[in-house]
């Protein structure tokens, strides 16, 4: 029996089959008249199980949930990661600043590093040598 595995055991499932076989519905709603912009898709599987997610930016109507629903805002999530890539942003700009106008400082700094280190490892050697 060879060890390669039958070609029916490797079948790679493209995104429109999964789209076909999970995603039971899709919903795009964008209109600028009346403020909406969401969107909602179901998923199911075989067993008759679904689920709905609901994407909203905007929605006139407040959209009312079902009892075993719940909502995530992502907003505050999306602003956090906003704020923390402004601020990657200026401190790569600060770094390449840094490190046009000053190529050796950190060259410089671990050359101290390792000074420091090597100090502090004579210190104990002597430490150790005088307790015995």
């Amino acid at each position: 029996m060879s060890s390669s595995s039958s070609p029916s055991s490797q079948l790679s499932f493209s995104p429109i089959i999964i789209q076909a076989a999970y995603i039971e519905k899709v919903v795009r709603v964008i209109n600028p008249s009346n403020n909406d912009s969401w969107a909602l898709m179901s998923l199911c599987n075989v067993n008759g199980q679904n689920i709905e997610l609901k994407f909203v930016d905007r929605m006139k109507r407040q959209f009312q949930f079902s009892v075993d629903s719940f909502q995530i805002l992502l907003d505050p999530l999306l602003d956090h990661y906003e704020q923390i890539f402004k601020y990657q942003k200026q401190t790569n700009k600060k770094q390449v600043y840094h490190n046009q106008y000053y190529p050796h400082s950190k060259q410089q700094h671990g050359k101290h590093q390792l000074v420091i280190k090597k100090k502090e490892t004579d210190k104990r050697i002597k430490s150790n040598k005088q307790q015995l």
